[in-house]
């Protein structure tokens, strides 16, 4: 991207038109919506993964009169560089920075591959991010190709139930993705807490701090001038929220902020380009898992065991949420619940890390023999 200008992918590509369209999600199933860039208001553009689901992350663009700012990188190189080719056929306006909106490696493992561009985020998205380790999800992925290996992984001892169903589990969940040799994301160039605001040719995006909700550093992006909010990951559509930090309550005003700007599009981490109902559609489903917790909380029920309950009781499949991908989410949201009630938070450590996946991996399991 060298020079000002915005153009389509092969002629102009009006409002709402993907430059490029995916068929298919990463993880081969047919795509429910269109992949690639798409505008989503003058000159903002967001590209979707579809259908949402692991690492099938959402990342935007922000044009200016000769400049334009990149919301968010890919999990790996081959997604990042794919998407770049394609902001490079969007526009010449060259980038002059680009955000990270949490720490997560699907948001911000590919920012090596930016240069010299100066990449933004929060202090607490940066503390995370030093953390990262591509390394331990490469070493994940061979273990769970080599089948019950995954129980010899650091950290394993107790956290893991029936090793092989764990296994499969990562294996296809982590299966796109190309972690072996992946360098560590670069810390960001430019941190802050609260409020920034950045500007790119004439346009102003607005960052704010919303987390720790999803993640210890979440942000959102406004673009006041298109009516549009990357809400990155405070929201997913059409598949399970998954809460990594909390509380609930702080992810709970973070949906209400964004709602609360009256934005025309909403272009959340995970899923389609969506409106208020979605997020308010989020909202009942945090009702419904707080309300759920303080009853098996009450009842001494553990966060595994209310998780199972729930899922298999048939009237889950009836509820709003009850068709969204990844259900088994929900354990690691109890357990979050359940913790954050003890005054003991999660900690992202192996063990922790493992346990949780494990509990997913036996819930799915579950799910997908009584389908």
């Amino acid at each position: 991207m060298a020079a000002a200008g915005a153009r389509g992918a092969g002629g102009e590509t009006g409002l709402g038109t993907p430059a490029t369209t995916e068929k298919r999600s990463l993880f081969g199933a047919p795509a429910r919506y269109p992949g690639g860039w798409t505008e989503v208001g003058p000159g903002v553009h967001a590209w979707l993964q579809p259908n949402g689901d692991l690492g099938e992350s959402n990342a935007g663009l922000v044009v200016g009169d000769g400049a334009a700012v990149l919301v968010d990188a890919l999990w790996d190189e081959r997604l990042t560089r794919r998407m770049l080719q394609g902001a490079r056929e969007l526009t010449d306006a060259p980038l002059t920075a680009a955000v990270l909106t949490h720490g997560d490696g699907d948001h911000c493992y590919g920012a090596h591959l930016l240069g010299e561009v100066e990449t933004v985020a929060t202090a607490a998205a940066a503390a995370q991010i030093a953390e990262e380790r591509p390394a331990a999800l490469a070493a994940l992925q061979r273990a769970a190709a080599a089948g019950t290996a995954v129980a010899r992984l650091p950290g394993a001892e107790r956290a893991l139930g029936d090793a092989a169903v764990v296994a499969r589990y990562v294996a296809r969940k982590f299966g796109p993705y190309r972690f072996a040799g992946l360098a560590p994301p670069p810390a960001p160039r430019r941190t802050f807490s609260g409020e920034l605001e950045l500007t790119a040719g004439g346009r102003t995006a607005r960052l704010v701090e919303v987390g720790p909700a999803h993640s210890a550093g979440d942000l959102i992006v406004h673009v006041p001038d298109a009516a549009v909010v990357f809400a990155a990951d405070v929201a997913f559509v059409g598949v399970t929220p998954i809460a990594w930090a909390g509380p609930i309550d702080n992810w709970r005003r973070a949906l209400e902020l964004v709602l609360s700007l009256e934005p025309a599009a909403i272009v959340p981490g995970h899923g389609p380009v969506c409106g208020a109902a979605e997020l308010e559609a989020l909202l009942r489903y945090w009702d419904w898992v707080e309300v759920a917790s303080a009853r098996g909380r009450a009842a001494g029920t553990g966060a595994y065991e209310l998780a199972r309950e729930l899922l298999l009781a048939p009237e889950f499949a009836a509820a709003e949420w009850g068709g969204w991908d990844s259900p088994e989410r929900l354990y690691v949201n109890l357990a979050l619940i359940e913790r954050t009630a003890a005054g003991r938070p999660l900690v992202r450590n192996p063990r922790d890390q493992l346990a949780l996946f494990a509990g997913m991996a036996r819930l799915d399991a579950e799910l997908e023999a009584r389908r």
